[in-house]
């Protein structure tokens, strides 16, 4: 497992759970892929060695979870002073039970490439470490 974290942003539904998966990895694309499963085995599959951010219900296991503020909250406190306006969305056109799920996602994307931007500059100015995306769990 990487040390950078995959977020799993999960929307467990009555009779499914829409997943989307977000890559905190540096020079990957932070939106790296999408599923709305019926299964817990699928849901389990799907957030294996993930941070989850739950939008609405929340799993019923041990799995670490965070929140879009907690990881805006984390970035501040690590310096990084332009964070994305997280109220300013794109467009949504996909499946409707898919939205909500699809909203944190796009948050959570836009978190990652902030981070990524604060660690070029800071590239730039000698440092040379790439730093983990903070996560902070419950």
């Amino acid at each position: 497992m990487s040390d950078h974290p995959v977020l799993a942003v999960v929307d467990k539904q009555e009779g499914t759970t829409v997943i989307w998966r977000v890559a905190t990895t540096p020079g990957f694309a932070p939106l790296s892929g999408a599923w709305i499963v019926a299964s817990e085995q699928e849901v389990t599959q799907l957030t294996r060695d993930a941070v989850v951010i739950s939008v609405g219900q929340s799993l019923n296991d041990d799995t670490p979870t965070t929140s879009i503020s907690a990881i805006a909250e984390a970035m501040g406190e690590q310096g990084v002073k332009d964070l994305p306006d997280l109220e300013s969305t794109p467009a949504y056109s996909g499946e409707p039970e898919a939205q909500a799920a699809w909203t944190t996602a796009v948050q959570a994307a836009q978190l990652v490439e902030a981070w990524h931007a604060g660690g070029a500059r800071r590239r730039t100015r000698g440092e040379d470490t790439v730093r983990v995306l903070p996560t902070p769990t419950a």
